[in-house]
């Protein structure tokens, strides 16, 4: 019998780049993979380029077409839907933290597909029950950079805008103002700090040793 068809649709503005290879990993369990993308607007996700070329993820671009707007939603379901009608997929993972995909989900198994949910934050549940299976992504091991939402990013890359306006820093200032700004946030990412601000591409190391310093990324 031949493997389960598997597409793979990532919600690049609620989803953190660094969700993808846990989500194949978990995926190579159930069945064949045959096509991936995320779905945003990349001129703010910039992480999720080198992300997409690393495992091999299409980017489908999708400016944002006004404050408020749900643009990307709409095109990850116009490519949901695409997938499904086709008929060339089994089985379809939804990586995403937006509860608003549960009518895609039911809407999708209703066509025959197999929807098996992902999330880095526990979901509504109606959107874990919409779907075939549900996994909760979490990190595996203490050396992997913690999985950041949008607004998270967004937040984090406000105050690494307003430490560095003035040039580099070291690491010890950009965490004292993470703790002042956010303190939940840097709890948060004790012992992860600087690993995933790095791996979200919010800063780049400068130098080295006790010389070396943060800057901006982008």
């Amino acid at each position: 019998m031949s493997k389960p068809r598997i597409a793979v649709l990532f919600d690049a503005e609620n989803t953190a780049c660094t969700s993808a290879p846990l989500v194949f990993r978990h995926l190579e369990t159930l069945g064949t993979v045959q096509s991936a993308c995320a779905v945003g607007d990349f001129t703010i996700l910039a992480p999720w380029i080198d992300c997409a070329r690393m495992h091999g993820i299409d980017l489908v671009m999708q400016p944002s077409l006004g404050k408020g707007k749900n643009s990307a939603d709409i095109r990850l379901a116009i490519e949901a839907m695409d997938l499904a009608h086709r008929g060339c997929i089994d089985a379809l993972a939804l990586v995403t933290s937006d509860r608003d995909f549960t009518p895609l989900a039911f809407r999708l198994r209703e066509a025959g597909v197999a929807v098996h949910g992902f999330s880095q934050n526990e979901p509504s549940p109606a959107f874990r029950a919409a779907c075939t299976s549900f996994n909760l992504l979490q990190q595996a091991t203490p050396e992997m950079p913690a999985l950041l939402s949008l607004s998270e990013r967004q937040r984090l890359r406000k105050i690494v805008s307003s430490v560095c306006k003035n040039g580099d820093v070291d690491h010890v200032m950009l965490g004292q103002a993470v703790r002042a700004a956010a303190p939940e946030l840097a709890t948060r990412l004790k012992g992860k700090f600087l690993k995933t601000l790095i791996a979200h591409g919010l800063v780049q190391r400068i130098g080295s040793g006790s010389q070396q310093k943060l800057r901006r990324a982008g």
